[in-house]
């Protein structure tokens, strides 16, 4: 997507573009959409203090607003979490509909007679695709996110969903199970040979100019079908215009319309507030329709009225809700009788200004002298206990200001250790984090314990770490904000070779 930038007196006012060119450059008001209520909207994530990332809006395929929130910034990828869920499902029907893939009352298990799976039995056995597609599948497992690290650590994770024993009749309960989806990603990867990721980039992604985009693969090189895809907020957007538009994108049919139609049908009551129903491996609206990540990613289509609102995040389940009533006030402020709304400059230069403030780092700085423990510790490896998250830990301190924070990750995430500077002075320092995305780090000592603020910002996670030092060992006790599991581990100095 190619943007242009509207430039007032008072600098940067906002970034108009279409999602298929820079050929019209819209205000709010010209699609008929209030800029009023988009600056309420900043305006309330600002005053509750959300961990939103960016927030985009587009009608009839015009965005009239892209803003970014520091330390995010335009142009950088963002995890979009189990909103890849709703890729995978338009890559199965992409299979369906070049005939690898029969049907969704195919079960799933005829897919994979050439391995051996353990726990089969006849209720096992009757698991359908569809089953996967609307989390029904009626697999026994522990909780979410355990059954997820259990995976992580076996020999082979597509094994791992394959042998999962049956717990309930599938077809029934609606259990939310993100296995469920990287079960989809294998059945996808053996139907037609090919990889998700590979399959979406000369399928999806690239007739749709989305070319930078990651999207990591197991220890098999089995695409990840549950979460962890990549996407800049424009080619979210232009995702949920592919929905909108029944899987044409501008003239080119990109996804087959009835699947289109097919994803959004309601199958499952959720029970939920928000999104009451789903479809699949898509949530339902009364008026439409979410792609709907962990910590606040969204993509939301409004059909009736031609709406695409896009959000990424790395906030808590009750930032989550804020951020949801704050679409949904915008959602209901638009009127699908009105196109076009008079214009209204005086709020546009006032938008241009709060698209510029929300991109600037926090206004206060403060160095003091590193205390004798700093001094102590710094450059000093500790090897910590067994835990989910890093192997080793290495601080720095070079001067009151700067300091490094080094992370040796345990070799399920076959990556090289993070290597990031970290703010002493109060002001967050960018580095580059997990898979390549951005992070931004502080930290500051309160007696002999270094705390640290560690924003994982493109891959979501924010991490409260405190470091305890003792005479040769640290205590470290690790939170994050958006409910991934806690831990306190044990950190014991290596000696230099």
């Amino acid at each position: 997507m190619r943007q242009q930038v509207v430039r007032s007196a008072v600098g940067l006012l906002i970034t108009f573009s279409s999602l298929a060119s820079a050929d019209h450059l819209v205000q709010p008001e010209q699609v008929g959409i209030d800029s009023t209520k988009l600056i309420e909207a900043i305006d309330r994530l600002k005053r509750e203090k959300i961990e939103i990332h960016s927030l985009l809006i587009a009608r009839r395929d015009q965005v009239c607003l892209d803003a970014y929130f520091y330390p995010f910034r335009p142009g950088l990828r963002h995890d979009v979490a189990s909103c890849t869920k709703t890729v995978t499902a338009m890559l199965v029907g992409l299979a369906i509909h070049e005939g690898k893939i029969r049907s969704v009352d195919d079960p799933v298990f005829g897919y994979f007679k050439e391995r051996t799976i353990k726990n089969l039995s006849e209720r096992k056995e009757a698991i359908r695709i569809s089953d996967l597609l609307t989390m029904r599948s009626g697999f026994a497992h522990i909780a979410e996110a355990l059954s997820q690290v259990q995976m992580f650590q076996s020999s082979d994770w597509g094994q791992y969903c394959l042998n999962l024993p049956s717990g309930k009749p599938s077809g029934q309960a609606f259990e939310y199970f993100s296995l469920n989806s990287h079960l989809l990603s294998l059945l996808v990867q053996t139907a037609t040979g090919q990889t998700e990721s590979t399959l979406a980039r000369e399928k999806i992604f690239g007739p749709m100019g989305i070319s930078d985009f990651g999207w990591p693969t197991d220890p098999q090189g089995v695409t990840h079908g549950w979460g962890d895809l990549r996407l800049k907020s424009t080619d979210m957007a232009k995702l949920g215009s592919l929905l909108l538009h029944e899987g044409n994108w501008h003239g080119k049919q990109i996804l087959p319309p009835d699947w289109v139609r097919s994803m959004v049908t309601p199958r499952v009551e959720t029970k939920r507030k928000v999104f009451t129903g789903y479809g699949f491996q898509i949530w339902l609206m009364a008026d439409g329709y979410a792609f709907r990540g962990r910590g606040g990613q969204r993509i939301l289509v409004i059909p009736q009225k031609e709406l695409v609102l896009v959000t990424t995040a790395g906030t808590s389940d009750e930032g989550e809700l804020v951020m949801d009533q704050v679409l949904r006030n915008i959602i209901d402020s638009v009127d699908s009788n009105k196109p076009v709304l008079p214009p209204n400059p005086s709020a546009n230069a006032e938008l241009g200004k709060q698209c510029e403030a929300i991109l600037l780092p926090p206004n206060h700085s403060k160095t003091t002298e590193l205390s004798s423990v700093a001094k102590r510790i710094s450059g000093t490896s500790y090897k910590m206990s067994k835990n989910l998250y890093f192997e080793e830990m290495t601080l720095t301190f070079d001067n009151e200001s700067v300091g490094r924070l080094r992370l040796v990750l345990p070799s399920i995430h076959r990556m090289s250790p993070l290597d990031l500077p970290v703010g002493l002075d109060g002001i967050p320092r960018m580095g580059t984090g997990r898979y390549g995305e951005t992070a931004a780090v502080r930290g500051e000592w309160s007696g002999d314990t270094f705390r640290i603020d560690f924003d994982e910002v493109g891959n979501i996670n924010h991490w409260s770490i405190d470091v305890a030092v003792d005479a040769d060992t640290i205590q470290v006790t690790m939170k994050e904000r958006t409910d991934l599991p806690s831990i306190r581990v044990k950190g014991t100095r290596q000696e230099p070779h």
